[in-house]
């Protein structure tokens, strides 16, 4: 059986926002970014054979030291299969979902800001799960 028995359909952008940040020094400290995500898996009316993803992430005010940008992506998808609809299947669509979903919006990210003040801002690898860093670690850079 394929480990991965899914297409990606489509994908959209709901909610797109992003806003430079004037307080940020390019000569400063080191950007601190604490990125908020979540994700969540939608049934689709009349789509047995499909799931919708919906993959948010945003970096606010007040929350990061020094970043360049705050911003709020929403992305929406579809992912089909020509498999019978099981709860393993479900779970790994969220999993392959979202990772899909973030790179979708690290570019959407990318190009966004590529014309703003501080230069394009590409996100770090996000994992599924977030949490603190392991500790006597640094959070990565932009």
């Amino acid at each position: 059986m394929n480990p991965y028995p899914w297409r990606l359909e489509t994908y959209f952008f709901p909610h797109q926002e992003v806003r430079a940040n004037p307080e940020h020094d390019p000569n400063g400290t080191r950007p601190d970014n604490r990125l908020n995500t979540s994700s969540n898996l939608v049934a689709l009316e009349g789509r047995p054979e499909a799931v919708g993803i919906e993959a948010y992430l945003s970096l606010n005010e007040g929350q990061s030291q020094n970043p360049p940008y705050f911003f709020t992506i929403n992305a929406f998808g579809v992912l089909t299969t020509d498999l019978e609809m099981t709860d393993q299947l479900r779970a790994q669509a969220a999993g392959l979902g979202f990772d899909l979903l973030i790179g979708a919006i690290r570019e959407r990210l990318a190009t966004l800001t590529s014309r703003a003040p501080w230069g394009t801002f590409i996100l770090p690898p996000i994992p599924l799960t977030i949490g603190p860093p392991p500790s006597g670690t640094d959070p990565p850079a932009p």
